[in-house]
């Protein structure tokens, strides 16, 4: 077993985020923003793929890390929501990750510990937001539409 977790380890570290060039006119939805969502549980990327395509948005929604970073080196996003537990890569290290390669991109951290993540170790990591389970769907819209507001200022 330790094999499989050093070489899920390896593929993680091994992950990088292509750069992308500044985005043009074109690039992002002329409305709604562009999501990427990273949970492995199947029910949540469905909620929260729902929530915010009913909502006007646009979704990409994976099961992974290493998945979700290779979908940012492909095309531009507004918001990335990762869940903290995920396998062979932590939502710290996407938050991390995401925030080194493309700064200006919100990033929300989703986890059952909302109340007991350390905030200097959320801050530090490049997470913009908390977003507690349960969520609520208006949280989940409203850092979308801070993204947006970010975006067209």
């Amino acid at each position: 077993a330790p094999v499989v977790a050093d070489a899920e380890d390896a593929a993680a570290d091994d992950a990088e985020i292509a750069p992308l060039a500044a985005p043009i006119d074109g690039e992002f939805p002329e409305t709604g923003a562009r999501v990427l969502v990273i949970d492995d549980e199947e029910n949540i990327r469905e909620i929260l793929q729902d929530i915010l395509e009913g909502d006007g948005h646009e979704v990409v929604a994976v099961d992974d890390g290493p998945s979700g970073l290779g979908k940012l080196g492909q095309q531009p996003f507004d918001v990335v929501l990762t869940d903290l537990s995920l396998p062979g890569m932590s939502g710290w290290d996407i938050c991390a990750r995401v925030k080194k390669g493309f700064p200006r991109v919100t990033v929300g951290l989703i986890t059952g510990w909302g109340a007991t993540l350390d905030a200097d170790e959320a801050k530090a990591s490049g997470v913009d937001h908390v977003l507690s389970k349960p969520f609520r769907f208006d949280e989940i819209l409203r850092v979308v539409e801070e993204a947006l507001d970010r975006r067209a200022g």
